[in-house]
């Protein structure tokens, strides 16, 4: 398994790779989109956004076939390493996840004016959505 940085040539791939895994999540120039990769097949990818100087991790997604594996944890910790204060919104299922690689729940009154109009728009599709903050 090789965990990398995505360039403009992995594109394509990633955009591929969440369409097979129904999931709808695009990256731009300046984002960070890291993937792990096993025989040159995308199995994992998270992406760093910088939203309002704010970095903000979305399209955490493990094929799955390779899930509860340690892989999310992977690209977690790694982005952990290269980003600070890194803000995300997940279902509250997966909370022990996110709390045991460093982040706290938050509550949204610490959240930017962006990021707030952000988790509204996705709450209205998951009411079960929370916000998380790394503890870095």
């Amino acid at each position: 398994m090789n965990l990398v940085l995505a360039d403009r040539s992995d594109k394509k791939c990633v955009k591929r790779f969440y369409k097979a895994n129904n999931y709808s999540a695009n990256f731009m120039g300046n984002d960070h989109c890291y993937l792990i990769k096993v025989e040159n097949k995308i199995i994992a990818t998270v992406i760093i956004s910088n939203i309002d100087d704010i970095n903000f991790l979305h399209g955490l997604v493990v094929t799955k076939e390779y899930q509860h594996k340690g892989l999310a944890s992977q690209l977690l910790a790694h982005s952990f390493s290269k980003h600070s204060m890194i803000y995300c919104f997940a279902d509250l299922s997966l909370n022990s996840l996110y709390t045991a690689n460093s982040y706290e729940q938050i509550d949204t009154s610490q959240l930017s004016e962006a990021l707030l109009t952000r988790f509204n728009n996705y709450q209205n599709k998951n009411s079960q959505l929370t916000a998380f903050r790394s503890s870095k």
